[in-house]
């Protein structure tokens, strides 16, 4: 697991705060699932465009403020049909077990 994303905890905004995030260089994202509550994130576009580019694939450690590092995958991703920038992120927290069973 070598690919490693410091994200920061966001509020829910609407769609102009999430344009202006997004105008600054960060990528709106959720991380779901293991019997937890969701938690709204933004991390920097391109480091995560850059990863996305060398099709690596499995587990990633987001660094969270507040919630220490979370092992995650990739669930989903959104991108713009015309100028295909990232939009959006969904990933989904895996459990410490999961991965040792894998």
């Amino acid at each position: 697991m070598s690919t490693c994303f410091q994200a920061l905890q966001r509020m829910p905004m609407n769609r102009a705060g999430l344009k202006r995030l997004r105008n600054s260089g960060r990528l709106p994202a959720i991380v779901f699932g293991s019997d937890a509550n969701n938690v709204q994130i933004h991390l920097c576009a391109k480091e995560f465009g850059r990863w996305m580019r060398t099709g690596e694939g499995g587990m990633i450690r987001l660094n969270l403020e507040n919630h220490g590092p979370l092992v995650v995958s990739l669930e989903a991703v959104q991108r713009d049909p015309v100028t295909q920038d990232y939009l959006h992120a969904d990933f989904i927290r895996v459990k410490e077990e999961e991965i040792a069973q894998a």
